[in-house]
């Protein structure tokens, strides 16, 4: 009790109380009372002590108590500053998205349950004109949205964007809004619920402002309409440029005809000249039989007989000639040799006058669907070629013409002995117009006639090449 600081104090302040001491492994709860004299100075004290279980268990209690309640409070704090973090966390979180909301161009809002706005983007600021102030806490339903053509209105529970909520249904289409300052638009409008916990508590919309896009899809269908209108036009004049090109080529045609034409008179005077020739010496024969009354039956007959020949070949001559000059209207089947034979007959009495030979080798069942008055054109232009190249040349000459199939279409292969063509000329500039071998004799337009013919109006194919002996023309057609 000496060492004990309180018990001390409380002796030299001469009051009274109550001290716990520890002894070893005990407790005592140590009592001093002040005892007074008579003149009521402090004349000593009385002391008292007894052991302290008591007071020891509930110094226990209160050290587990004091740990309980720091761990307690450990765990609140950490519990209050997870949900401080948690919503210094969301509150960042909501601002990116608002942030994101605030740079997109389109329009953004979001509705609660009753239609109102709770948030709007800049976006949507600007495009409609009114603040965030006058948009917040509005119905978009009845602020902006115009429901009917003469600006009525709808009720909430049938506006398209509403019912999002409603039916808990994505909604995207076209709406009439109209600004602040009373300008209406067409918007592009989706709308999207909001759910939250299972619950739909409203929903997100944006918008558009189609109108540029409207004027674009305007200007566009117009170009396309003035572009359909050119195009037609151009068309209408390429088709009538088409027309006069094809009457064009008729008429060159019909010229190329009418320059051969001089040609096929002088073969047909040949021709005709013998016969007629034949007929006056058998007139006079018949006569002279007359005049000496020896008139024989039989020799009548045989006189009429070759007679009435001669007038055939004299007329198939002639049908062969007006023919020859009929413009061809329709493709015919006709038989390549037998066409041949039919200009080759007709050139016969030149060809012999020029001592030109000409031979054709060839199957006569060979046939094709095409022009044949046209085709006839383009041997004679070959043939009369071939033959005033030969006599040129050699003042005499050999023409052959062979006919084969090859594949699934015919050739037609013309050979001469005239040296052939220069080779400047070789392959296709000879087939140019007003290209002639012939100078001033020449017009230039049969051969490159003849290769329209084939390859444009026949659909086959003319070509040349030279061979030891001269010029080689082959024609292609297909077979029908």
């Amino acid at each position: 009790m000496k060492n004990n600081s309180k018990i001390q104090e409380l002796l030299s302040e001469r009051q009274s109380g109550a001290v716990m001491v520890k002894s070893g492994s005990k407790s005592y709860i140590v009592t001093l009372t002040s005892v007074n004299d008579v003149e009521g100075k402090n004349a000593g004290y009385l002391v008292g002590y007894e052991t302290s279980e008591i007071l020891a268990s509930m110094n226990q209690s209160y050290s587990v108590s004091l740990w309980v309640g720091i761990v307690s409070c450990v765990i609140a704090s950490m519990l209050i500053f997870e949900y401080l973090r948690n919503r210094e966390e969301k509150n960042r979180e909501r601002k990116r998205i608002e942030d994101i909301y605030e740079t997109m161009d389109d329009a953004l809002y979001l509705m609660n349950k009753e239609g109102r706005i709770v948030y709007a983007n800049k976006s949507m600021e600007q495009m409609l004109g009114f603040s965030k102030d006058e948009l917040l806490g509005s119905s978009a339903h009845e602020l902006f949205h115009v429901h009917t053509d003469g600006g009525g209105s709808v009720p909430l529970a049938e506006c398209p964007i509403y019912k999002t909520i409603i039916d808990k249904n994505r909604y995207s289409g076209d709406e009439v809004f109209i600004k602040k300052n009373g300008e209406r638009f067409i918007a592009r409008v989706k709308s999207t619920p909001f759910i939250e916990k299972g619950r739909v508590s409203g929903s997100v919309a944006t918008f558009s402002d189609m109108t540029e896009d409207i004027k674009l899809r305007e200007e566009l269908e117009e170009f396309n309409t003035r572009l359909s209108q050119k195009v037609e036009q151009e068309v209408a004049e390429r088709m009538k440029l088409t027309e006069e090109h094809k009457l064009q080529k008729e008429l060159l045609v019909q010229q190329s005809k009418m320059a051969a034409m001089g040609e096929m008179v002088g073969a047909i005077t040949h021709q005709l000249k013998q016969p007629l020739n034949v007929l006056g010496l058998r007139v006079q024969l018949l006569e002279d039989e007359a005049e000496m009354d020896g008139i024989d039956m039989d020799e009548i007959s045989s006189y009429t007989k070759e007679t009435m020949e001669t007038i055939e070949f004299m007329d198939s001559t002639m049908n062969d000639f007006r023919n020859f000059f009929k413009p061809d209207k329709a493709k015919v089947k006709f038989s390549i040799r037998d066409s041949v034979e039919d200009v080759v007959r007709l050139m016969q009495s030149t060809l012999d006058k020029y001592n030109i030979n000409c031979g054709i080798d060839g199957d006569s069942s060979l046939k094709v669907c095409s022009l044949c008055n046209e085709f006839k054109q383009v041997i004679l232009n070959l043939v009369t070629n071939a033959k005033d190249a030969a006599y040129e040349k050699n003042k005499r000459g050999r023409i052959s013409i062979r006919i084969y199939k090859e594949g699934d279409g015919a050739v037609v292969q013309l050979r001469d002995d005239a040296g052939g063509i220069p080779s400047d000329l070789l392959p296709d500039k000879l087939f140019a117009p007003y290209i002639t071998t012939k100078g001033d004799k020449g017009t230039g337009i049969g051969l490159y006639m003849s290769k329209t013919i084939i390859e444009e109006n026949m659909g086959g194919s003319l070509s040349v090449h030279n061979d030891s002996d001269g010029a080689v023309f082959t024609i292609k057609l297909p077979l029908c």
